[in-house]
């Protein structure tokens, strides 16, 4: 009787279902049963999948990768350690339900300045203690497998799994990587899903934008690998938060909270976030619109450098002259007074003589003002302009919420 047999007809080709003969003229090996690492699905089985629940109603969701992105002294600190204790507490968090468990937050920066912002939280809210919610007080190499393996094993001990893992901040934990570097850049991804996926839970990954201030700093992995996208910005004691990326979902409105200050014991204070009022919020779109109509830094700067120019008589002035006078009115510096001066070449609002094999630069007959433009190549630090201003992304949120 002929038998389901796995027949290996040649050595360098892998084995293939057959029958054995009766006269037993082709060597077989007895069919062993394979365990295949991948399989297809119908649509059917698809829809029969259980849909993603909310952690935070419309916001957040479970057994996601999201990312809070903002500024150094943005406030995304105090938000995240928010939503952190809100889930703790099963308290709603930016006036939306959330879905009640344990939390877990890494404290990559140090845990210097949240014990009194825990302390402000708990004082705020009326509770005493909030067991519910750990921390890990040093960074974790999201590079280094066997770190994170320590990490998943520190999260085991946990009573019950952890339904929200904050990391504070992801620069902390890629120490030695390279952020622009795809290849580190979803080593650190693909450790936020492993404990994603062991857990059930939400990865929520606090980062920096791009030195312009949109947009993710380090490699297109990180957003492309998100399921959403947080933007977290400040304006005076207001935070403003907008949504970036939901993925299958739609985008949710933007959300305001208000930084409060709490006294705390022996004279010291912190703030916690807590939803704005319908007035606060009033009053922080009304100076969004006064914001927008404003005219944007690199418009003002270049008009300062042509007013310059101006002053420096009808004839005009050679582009040393007029760039050291630049530099001495602690307008601009060379870097960025050449791209200035670019522009105002280009839009017509200047025009160069030669006058005794000099050139001398001076507005150009019937131009009034510098035209409004994509003014993005003026504002760029990473092309090397010096405008005078602090572009270290890398100092914690302590310092910087102190001033």
């Amino acid at each position: 009787m002929n038998l389901p047999y796995l027949v290996r007809l040649d050595p360098d080709r892998p084995y293939n279902w057959g029958t054995a003969p009766d006269d037993g003229a082709i060597t077989v090996t007895p069919a062993r049963v394979a365990v295949n690492r991948y399989t297809f699905v119908t649509p059917s089985e698809m829809k029969q999948r259980p849909r993603r629940e909310s952690l935070v109603k419309d916001i957040l969701f479970q057994e996601t990768i999201a990312a809070m992105v903002g500024l150094p002294g943005s406030g995304k600190t105090f938000t995240a350690l928010d939503l952190a204790l809100c889930i703790a507490h099963g308290r709603p968090w930016a006036g939306k339900d959330v879905s009640q468990g344990p939390a877990a937050y890494v404290a990559a920066e140090g845990t210097s300045g949240l014990t009194d912002r825990i302390a402000a939280w708990e004082r705020a809210h009326g509770v005493l203690d909030s067991p519910n919610c750990r921390f890990l007080e040093e960074a974790v190499n999201l590079l280094d497998a066997g770190e994170v393996a320590h990490l998943i094993e520190a999260l085991d001990a946990f009573p019950e799994p952890p339904k929200l893992l904050v990391i504070d901040t992801l620069a902390r934990c890629f120490l030695s990587g390279d952020e622009n570097s795809s290849r580190d850049m979803l080593i650190a991804v693909d450790a936020a899903d492993r404990i994603r996926r062991r857990f059930r839970c939400t990865v929520l990954l606090i980062h920096h934008p791009t030195k312009s201030g949109t947009g993710i700093r380090g490699s297109s992995a990180l957003p492309g690998a998100l399921d959403t996208w947080i933007d977290v910005r400040k304006k005076n004691m207001s935070v403003q938060m907008t949504c970036e990326k939901q993925k299958d979902m739609a985008h949710f409105a933007p959300l305001s909270l208000t930084l409060q200050t709490v006294d705390l014991s022996d004279e010291r204070t912190s703030l916690v976030v807590r939803p704005s009022t319908p007035a606060e919020r009033q009053a922080h779109a009304a100076t969004a619109v006064d914001q927008a109509k404003a005219p944007n830094r690199a418009d003002q700067r270049r008009g300062q450098v042509l007013s310059v120019l101006e002053g420096m008589g009808a004839a005009g002035a050679t582009w040393t002259d007029w760039q050291e006078a630049c530099a001495d009115a602690d307008i601009v510096l060379k870097d960025g007074f050449n791209k200035i001066k670019k522009k105002l070449v280009d839009d017509g609002t200047i025009v160069a003589t030669v006058v005794s094999n000099k050139t001398f630069w001076q507005r150009a007959p019937g131009a009034t003002t510098a035209e409004s433009g994509d003014d993005s190549e003026l504002d760029d630090p990473e092309d090397g302009d010096d405008f005078r201003e602090n572009t270290d992304e890398d100092q914690d949120d302590d310092a910087w919420d102190a001033e």
